[in-house]
């Protein structure tokens, strides 16, 4: 392993561990503009290290890919109308 894939896999799995913590944390809510831009460019830069021989890069981002997709899916914000809705105030009797 040559010392810029060294780096660039370390660096991607410190991103990793970054984005693991939002995909676990129940009430996060990334907007889905800014998941599906992350994909785009996570794909992108697979292509990339795919292109420059990065094999330890490459499964580092696909992981992170992989990541950003359940970001994308469980973390999107709640519609405007579920979140409007009052909350019910517990009994006092």
């Amino acid at each position: 392993m040559e010392w810029p894939d060294l780096v660039l896999t370390l660096a991607g799995w410190a991103l990793n561990l970054s984005a693991l913590t939002t995909l676990m944390n129940k009430r996060a809510a990334v907007p889905m503009t800014h998941s599906g831009i992350v994909l785009v460019s996570m794909v992108a830069i697979v292509v990339a290290y795919v292109g420059l021989g990065l094999w330890s890069s490459v499964v580092a981002t696909v992981v992170g890919i992989g990541i950003w997709a359940g970001i994308a899916v469980y973390r999107r914000p709640e519609p405007r109308s579920q979140s409007l809705q009052p909350e019910p105030y517990p009994n006092d009797d």
